[in-house]
């Protein structure tokens, strides 16, 4: 009787750990499939709405007549089954771009919808104003299925129809515009037109717009007071990825 009980004992522990062990096995080949992504959102543009309201005549209001009393960009992404919403309200990341860490199974494919918001007052305002811009869920291919990779929310001035862009960490060009005080700044392609407003960051008043290596556009850039430069991005492997336009 006792053996009958041993043995039975026996059995049962190494039924317990075949299933363990067929967990764990399971486990890792699922854990093979994840991936950490890493992406970087930047707003490349103001609404339309906002400019219309005669702040971006340069000629007539100054940005040190305009109080910006909000931005908030608030992000719902779906990539590889997992859901991830973001909220940021730092208007230094409203100009300059912010980056997030995404757990997930490897995917081709990343779903975006989110919303740019900016509320702002002048001196001739007795209430704050608001205008928002969405943009519709939609579903983007992730370029040469990479896990690092930049979201552009591109908003041109001469266009009604805002775009969501996704470009592959390597073919990413950032152009960082410095001026000598918080002041508006215009951007133009030969194609398009845009219109952002740098801001405080690290030590010096800048914004940031981005666009992709490879193109031969050559991209004009021009200061509130007048200071007027241009450039071009590099080739693709050329560093850095960056180019600071001094508009001082």
């Amino acid at each position: 009787m006792r053996r009958i009980v041993v043995l039975l004992s026996i059995i049962v522990i190494v039924l317990v750990l075949f299933s363990s062990c067929g967990f764990l096995l399971s486990q890792l080949i699922t854990g093979t499939n994840q991936r950490q992504y890493n992406v970087q959102f930047f707003i490349n543009g103001l609404p339309r709405e906002f400019l219309n309201s005669g702040i971006s005549e340069f000629q007539d209001v100054k940005f040190q007549d305009v109080k910006i009393d909000e931005t908030r960009i608030e992000i719902k992404i779906s990539i590889g089954g997992v859901d991830y919403s973001i909220s940021e309200t730092k208007i230094s990341s409203f100009v300059n771009g912010f980056g997030g860490t995404f757990n997930a199974q490897e995917s081709k494919n990343i779903s975006i919808e989110g919303t740019v918001t900016i509320r702002y007052s002048t001196d001739t305002s007795f209430e704050s104003t608001e205008v928002r811009l969405s943009f519709p869920k939609s579903t983007y291919t992730i370029p040469n299925n990479s896990k690092n990779f930049y979201v552009v929310f591109d908003v041109p001035y001469n266009s009604n129809v805002p775009t969501i862009r996704i470009i592959d960490y390597p073919y990413t060009y950032r152009f960082i515009l410095v001026t000598s005080d918080e002041e508006f700044v215009k951007i133009t392609d030969g194609t398009n037109e845009y219109k952002l407003f740098t801001n405080e960051l690290s030590g010096k008043k800048q914004c940031t717009f981005v666009t992709e290596r490879g193109t031969t556009k050559i991209y004009t850039f021009e200061s509130e007071k007048g200071v007027l430069k241009s450039g071009t991005p590099k080739q693709v492997g050329i560093t850095p990825d960056y180019e600071e336009i001094d508009l001082k």
